[in-house]
């Protein structure tokens, strides 16, 4: 039995989850009860393991009933209770409950407390998870739907009709800023079974909440009392590692980011990154890195944000100034289709690790008024007008070198509605009209990139 000591909600129960069984392969228990229809209801909870740690299926009676349960991803994030829904008919007296991994961990199984009550038997849907419901812009939540004495799909639907949800039952918020916060109704409904159905309340949250990342280490409460979460979100071709030593220039309390870190191998010759669901903002993106022990130009890499090169052939040795010394820098972007993609390419010839990182945090830019962000350090200058505009615009640009030009225009979904340029150009002042005929009126935003940086800004288009 181990004791979480985490954050947990107030509920009455909420003891029941304080404690929890692991197991580290298959996990079953057997119970003799008279013959009849039962509800079982388990109760798990994440306590600080991360995004895809723990995996297994759940089954009841010989049937697999929640396949590939992620506890973190199901629960809804560390420190969060859920409850899942099964039914059993017994007709042996005996009832059966199996926890299967289906990914080694370890621990491999995980649950809180279990339940089993005779119940009438009468066909049901039952929806998880019921408690712990809320969510932030961009972000998605699992819900499952569970026949009860019956075997039936579902069909789901939202009220009011706000994020979307899949046909497994994935909820997705919506990414643009909402008001006020918002209770949504998830119903499933039987398809065989119309009048059979079952519903939970998800609340929208209309803040925009700093994402905070300990990349390769597990979470870390720092000495302002703020949370960087254990590592996930990264793509698979990267490793983790955490070095004992102190890293000078960090701030107390922070100490342990500095030491855990992600990389790549300059073999691999390839890219690792970070996909991380967000709402549609502008954002300020701090990343710290750490140099152990390199003491040449050896260690290099291009960091991308967006598709932006922000850093390029950045020397992190040079950077943070001597050994066992740390980095932060900050950068300006806007999310417009819902993803923070952060990006590490080794650029080095002969170092051993190629590119690495030891934590980031993105939080919303209050700064930010214009609507224009520049992450590249020489970005070029652009204006627009009209804008408002009806009908055409002109977009006017600088080019300080000669270079490659993409300017293109996006809606707010971040889709691609016109490409006005595609082509290397001089210095100098250019000019290229946007005609919007057959187009919405909206926002939109045109993105100017070329080798020296991007530039991002608003257009609003009035029909």
């Amino acid at each position: 039995s181990y004791l979480y000591p985490g954050p947990w909600p107030v509920t009455p129960d909420i003891k029941l989850y304080n404690h929890s069984f692991m197991g580290f392969k298959d996990t079953r228990w057997d119970f003799t009860v008279p013959n009849g229809n039962y509800r079982i209801t388990a109760k798990f909870a994440d306590g600080g393991f991360s995004r895809g740690a723990m995996i297994f299926d759940v089954e009841s009676q010989g049937k697999v009933i929640y396949n590939n349960l992620d506890i973190y991803t199901a629960a809804g994030g560390m420190w969060t209770p859920l409850d899942l829904q099964l039914s059993a008919k017994v007709v042996t007296g005996q009832l059966s409950f199996v926890l299967r991994p289906v990914k080694d961990g370890s621990p491999d199984v995980q649950i809180s407390a279990l339940e089993i009550a005779p119940d009438p038997g009468t066909p049901a849907i039952a929806v998880s998870p019921r408690i712990a419901n809320i969510i932030n812009l961009g972000n998605q939540r699992q819900f499952y739907a569970v026949g009860m004495f019956m075997s039936d799909s579902v069909k789901w639907s939202l009220n009011p009709d706000i994020g979307t949800i899949d046909a497994q039952g994935l909820y997705t918020a919506p990414c643009d800023t909402i008001h006020s916060d918002m209770n949504v109704v998830i119903k499933a409904t039987s398809v065989l079974f119309p009048s059979i159905w079952d519903t939970v309340t998800i609340k929208i949250l209309k803040g925009i909440p700093p994402v905070r990342m300990n990349c390769g280490g597990p979470a870390v409460t720092d000495s302002l009392n703020h949370v960087w979460a254990a590592d996930y979100g990264y793509s698979d071709t990267c490793y983790s590692a955490s070095s004992a030593n102190m890293v000078a220039g960090t701030l107390h309390g922070q100490e342990k980011l500095y030491q855990d870190s992600r990389f790549i191998y300059t073999y691999q010759a390839g890219t690792f990154r970070y996909d991380l669901p967000t709402a549609n903002s502008p954002y300020l993106v701090t990343l710290k890195f750490a140099n152990y022990n390199a003491t040449d130009d050896s260690v290099k890499m291009n960091v991308a944000i967006n598709g932006d090169t922000v850093l390029k052939n950045f020397d992190l040795v040079k950077a943070a100034g001597g050994v066992q010394k740390a980095y932060d820098q900050t950068f300006k972007t806007r999310v417009t289709n819902c993803h923070m993609l952060l990006e590490f390419i080794p650029k080095s010839k002969t170092a051993l690790v190629g590119a690495r990182i030891n934590a980031f945090e993105f939080e919303f830019d209050s700064t930010a008024t214009t609507g224009i962000y520049e992450p590249g350090a020489n970005a070029n200058r652009v204006l627009v007008f009209p804008n408002p505009f009806t009908g055409r615009t002109t977009i006017n640009y600088t080019l300080s070198n000669a270079d490659f030009v993409r300017l293109a225009i996006y809606d707010l979904t971040g889709k691609e509605v016109a490409t006005l340029v595609n082509a290397g150009q001089n210095t100098g002042n250019h000019s290229v009209n946007f005609d919007a005929e057959g187009i919405s009126g909206g926002i939109y935003f045109y993105r100017l990139q070329t080798g020296n940086g991007v530039t991002n800004g608003k257009l609003i288009l009035v029909n």
